[in-house]
């Protein structure tokens, strides 16, 4: 059970982790996550967006990390992929059968249902004792989906378009969206497996 606690803990550091990086990525480009947040160009007062958008997740991310603010910032990162999800649906529509659109889609949806776990299942994700640092199986299962996803970005050129191009805001908002959906991937697998007489739902 402690090593299940402990992992449940990385996962949510990890998921509010990559939020920060989003909104510190978003406040240096002045913009949206590229390919993944698609707000379109013509949108009225896009670049002012950007940059709320940017204040709000780094707001998210850090309030995920405290004790007392970590319900608040699972439900505010969960109501901001939601909107980012629900972004994808009318290409999904015009073009049901392009498997891009409905891969997106359903990256915006996982990292909404993790901030959904984190909000509901939030004493679980906070225990009062910790013995030992051990991943656990739920934590070693995360970081193989790390590492599927580490591998596609790399076999894209975002990762190495990274090192080469450090300038490119592609390359940062791509790293920042795989971090944020191995964190989420961590904080579902660690909930599927958690015990049955955990505490959930409760402060």
């Amino acid at each position: 059970m402690a090593d299940r606690k402990v992992a449940s803990s990385l996962g949510r550091y990890v998921y509010g982790a990559a939020a920060i990086a989003l909104g510190v990525t978003g406040l240096v480009w002045g913009d949206f996550a590229t390919n993944w947040q698609r707000v379109q160009a013509d949108v009225p007062g896009r670049h002012a967006l950007a940059y709320i958008t940017a204040v709000y997740e780094l707001f998210g991310g850090v309030a995920i990390l405290w004790r007392r603010t970590a319900r608040a910032g699972a439900m505010m990162l969960a109501i901001l992929y939601s909107f980012f999800a629900l972004l994808w649906v009318p290409r999904i529509l015009g073009s049901p059968q392009v498997y891009d659109v409905w891969g997106n889609f359903f990256e915006e949806l996982s990292l909404v249902i993790a901030g959904v776990v984190l909000w509901y299942r939030h004493r679980y994700f906070f225990p009062a004792r910790r013995r030992g640092y051990p991943l656990g199986s739920s934590g070693w299962t995360c970081l193989a989906l790390a590492h599927r996803d580490d591998c596609w970005l790399r076999s894209s050129g975002v990762a190495p378009k990274l090192l080469a191009s450090p300038h490119d805001h592609f390359a940062w908002a791509g790293n920042a969206v795989c971090l944020a959906l191995a964190g989420a991937a961590w904080v579902i697998a660690d909930s599927i497996s958690e015990p049955r007489n955990a505490t959930v739902g409760t402060w």
